[in-house]
């Protein structure tokens, strides 16, 4: 995508970076991040108990959850810096 072949999930840490707790559905900056939807986006953060779960962050609020990898969620893919 764009000419690059290196695009990941973010962890659950980079994503909920993105977290504005003074924000509500959205919880996001809105001027940074315009049509953000007030949904679940998925972590690259497995769940250590269970190679079927993974974290997601829920943007409406700002929580994060473990859910099964086999449901469709939002992803907001990145690249790594070298």
């Amino acid at each position: 995508y764009a000419g690059h072949n290196d695009w990941r999930l973010p962890t659950l840490e980079e994503l909920e970076t993105l977290i504005e707790l003074r924000c509500y559905d959205p919880a996001i900056n809105r001027h940074v991040f315009p049509r953000t939807p007030s949904t679940g986006f998925w972590s690259g953060t497995p769940d250590p108990h269970s190679g079927h779960t993974a974290w997601l962050v829920y943007f409406e609020h700002g929580k994060s959850y473990v859910r099964s990898k086999n449901v469709e969620w939002a992803v907001r893919p990145v690249r790594s810096t070298p």
